[in-house]
């Protein structure tokens, strides 16, 4: 597995890229407004974008810094193999049947649970969309084996973000941010997810990781970012399952629907999958930074 290749160099030099990064962040932050926008797709192998990472050289740390504070968004190739995305969609799929949904709020003793968010429940989240959500926390154990299969390369990202390695990995709820890791599944007959910035109090970069490929999973639909020029980028045409993308929160993204025009199964394992990987605001935090839906001009709703 790729992630056990840098398993040495992030105790080595995790700590001191992360330094690096927090040091690039302050600087490239204080200089203008976050991206809006996104501005091109950078695909780099994710072996080679962990090496650059974890060799701790500043100069290439500025760069990456500067290209996402511009509005790059970068694709990984081949973060995971298909096996292992299938592996992991499966072992999620059947905790979700083996259980009624639910829904728990981030605070202790909150276990891992799995909700329908249809066209009604949307409504009391903060981005309007149509998918299926499965959310597990470091404190339930790891019965799915699901943190043992994206520690690794979660570490690498939060060095990118400016943070330790292993920070948040034992936080409770109560202790005010989190780790969550959460798969989606968005249903065929649209499936789908609004137009929307995510918050950077937390981290710098938005975490993906598609376990699903068009033209193989599904039909159409799929992730994009909007560009400056009133373009849509199809983010999803890029990638296929085992990559992940990375850009600044900032950056307006959605998910076009999945499948339009047939009927939604909700009891399926045939439909687009995601990976998201959060440090987030529980519960605990009495006034929570969250994602904010935009309107039709891309512009934050109050």
């Amino acid at each position: 597995m790729l992630a056990v290749r840098h398993a040495a160099a992030i105790a080595s030099l995790g700590d001191e890229a992360a330094s690096l990064f927090r040091a690039c962040w302050a600087e490239t932050e204080s200089v203008g407004p976050p991206p809006r926008y996104a501005r091109s797709v950078v695909p780099v192998p994710y072996d080679e974008f962990a090496a650059r990472i974890l060799a701790a050289d500043a100069q290439a740390i500025r760069r990456f810094v500067t290209s996402l504070y511009a509005g790059d968004v970068y694709v990984l190739k081949g973060a995971f193999s298909r096996a292992e995305c299938r592996g992991m969609v499966e072992r999620v799929y059947e905790f979700g049947r083996s259980r009624p949904p639910s829904f728990h709020k981030m605070l202790d003793g909150c276990p891992d649970f799995h909700r329908i968010i249809d066209s009604q429940v949307t409504n009391a989240y903060s981005v309007t969309s149509v998918r299926h959500g499965y959310y597990f926390f470091h404190w339930n154990g790891d019965h799915l084996k699901l943190f043992a299969q994206v520690t690794e390369r979660w570490r690498i990202f939060k060095i990118c973000c400016g943070l330790d390695p292993t920070q948040y990995e034992t936080n409770l709820p109560s202790d005010g941010v989190i780790e969550r890791l959460m798969l989606y599944s968005y249903p065929k007959g649209g499936g789908r997810l609004k137009t929307h910035v995510d918050p950077i109090n937390n981290q710098k970069i938005v975490m993906g990781g598609m376990f699903s490929t068009r033209g193989v999973d599904f039909r159409t639909g799929g992730i994009y970012c909007l560009a400056g020029d009133s373009r849509t980028i199809d983010l999803e045409s890029s990638m296929e399952a085992g990559d992940f993308m990375l850009t600044y929160p900032t950056v307006l993204h959605g998910v076009d629907p999945i499948d339009q025009g047939q009927e939604i199964n909700w009891d399926t394992i045939d439909a687009r999958w995601f990976l998201g990987l959060s440090i987030v605001d529980s519960d605990h935090v009495q006034e929570r930074v969250t994602a904010q839906r935009v309107d039709d001009d891309g512009r934050a709703e109050v």
